[in-house]
Parts: C-alpha cells; structure tokens; sequence
C-alpha cells in the first residue's frame, strides 16, 4: 500500500462520457437506487440479477437503467450480466439529485406541505443489503495530513487511509476519524455538531439529497429525517458495540434504558 493511502472501495476509472454536472445535473429514480446499490454495498462489480433483488425490480428494467448509466460513464461492462461502478458514478451519487422518486410524488403547496405521502423506494435506508446483516467494518482515516521523511503529503479526494496505511507516517498533523459498517446505507447525511454561538448544546441534522423537499414537502421530508435519523442511530451503535469497553457499553446502556422507560437515567 502506498503511503498516499488506499481506497478501501477500489473504482475502476474509464472515460467519462459525460460530466457529473451535465443533462441538468439529475439521475432517475431508479439509476439513483442501482448506483446506492454499488456504494452501498461495497461491491464495485457486480450483476443484473444482483442489483434487481436489491432494488426490487424487474431485472429487465434494471438492465435498461444500466443501460444509461453505461451511457454517461458512471458504469461500465466487466461481462455478460456484469458491470463496474466507475468513478464518475461514485461521484455522481453524490453530486447529482434525483429528478423522480419512486412511490407517488405529488407537488406539495406553497407553504411545503402536501407532497408525497409514499417514501421514495430508491433512497437508501437500512434496509437489508446483499452481504447480509449489518456489522462493524473497521476503522478508516480521512481528510490525513501528515508526514514520511520530513515531505508533507495529505490524501486525495475520494481516498481514505486504513490503520494500517497510517503507520508509515513519521508524523500527522491531522485526520478525522471513521468507521464502515458494512450493508447499511443511510439515505441524505446526518451530522452531529456544536456551535458556539448556541451555548451549551448540540445539533443533530439530517440533511435531505438535493432536490428531494423540492419535489416531496416539507411533511415528507420530515418523516423521512426521522426514518433516516434512527437508521443512522444503528450505525453508531454498531461501531460503539466495537470500539467501547464492556464497562462503558453496560453504563450507556443504562442511561438508554433511563431515557426510555423513566427508569431514571444515570449520568454518563
């Protein structure tokens, strides 16, 4: 492994056929589900028939969205049946909205209320995946800023460093800390974080994809952040089943008991 870190999922770049800001910056609903499939479920290659019990859909019109997506670069044909996700299709996940979601989609009022009722399908959520039940992945590093021989060196976009890869540096200046749990997907982005100007307190966000409170409301919208908030709630518990001590785990868990069935939460 290089010293400049390692891509704990390995794309395969082709050229792109188109760029990920082009046909006004949109995926479909279901190219959105089948490229959510691929990063979700850490398979870079993977087949028709695989991606069709995933996403719940016919294999057939799975194939024709694939078929697009081969079309603007973000996959690319391995065989018959088999394709890749490129780099460009990991980066258009992110940077792409989706211009239709799965269920019905009604245009919500002026004061963004009364959109969809139905969840979109094709938004990640924790549901179960291919490789089986959730379960802790390991420790990454990203954002590493750090040192070999006295040469600065940090790493690149879209690159993470494992544990392992970080034993070559001589010195780090910085990093952010992360854990993969393997098969569950968390639709939009939680964040957790402290602003100063807020005094003593903490926000929790859910940050929707681009696009989505535009075409569902905001009452969906809302619904959504609590499905995707208790989604991203079992991640975390999964990595602190790991990386906490026995001790610490049995105290936390008294304080979620406390907090739940008033049994009176002990301070932690």
């Amino acid at each position: 492994m290089g010293s400049g870190g390692s891509r704990l999922i390995s794309f395969h770049p082709s050229p792109a056929k188109e760029s990920a800001g082009s046909r006004g910056g949109f995926l479909g609903d279901l190219e959105y589900a089948i490229l959510s499939h691929y990063v979700g479920s850490g398979f870079a290659v993977d087949s028709l028939s695989s991606i069709a019990r995933s996403v719940g859909v016919d294999v057939r019109r799975v194939y024709d969205a694939v078929k697009r997506l081969v079309s603007r670069g973000f996959l690319e044909r391995v065989r018959r049946g088999t394709y890749r996700l490129t780099e460009a299709g990991g980066k258009a996940l992110v940077k792409l909205g989706v211009r239709r979601l799965s269920g019905r989609v009604r245009q919500g009022k002026p004061d963004g209320t009364g959109g969809a009722t139905a969840l979109p399908a094709a938004l990640p959520s924790s549901r179960a995946l291919p490789g089986g039940r959730p379960a802790y992945g390991g420790a990454f590093y990203d954002n590493v800023r750090y040192y070999v021989g006295g040469v600065y060196q940090r790493t690149g976009r879209d690159e993470v460093m494992s544990p392992r890869d970080l034993s070559v540096a001589d010195s780090v200046s910085y990093l952010e800390v992360g854990y993969w749990v393997r098969n569950l997907v968390v639709g939009g982005v939680v964040v957790v974080y402290s602003n100063l100007g807020d005094g003593y307190a903490t926000r929790v966000e859910w940050r929707p994809p681009r696009g989505y409170v535009k075409e569902n409301g905001v009452a969906s919208t809302l619904r959504l952040a609590k499905r995707e908030l208790a989604s991203a709630f079992r991640a975390v518990a999964i990595v602190l089943g790991e990386v906490l001590a026995a001790r610490e785990l049995s105290r936390l868990y008294g304080w979620l008991t406390g907090l739940w069935f008033g049994e009176g939460a002990p301070v932690l």
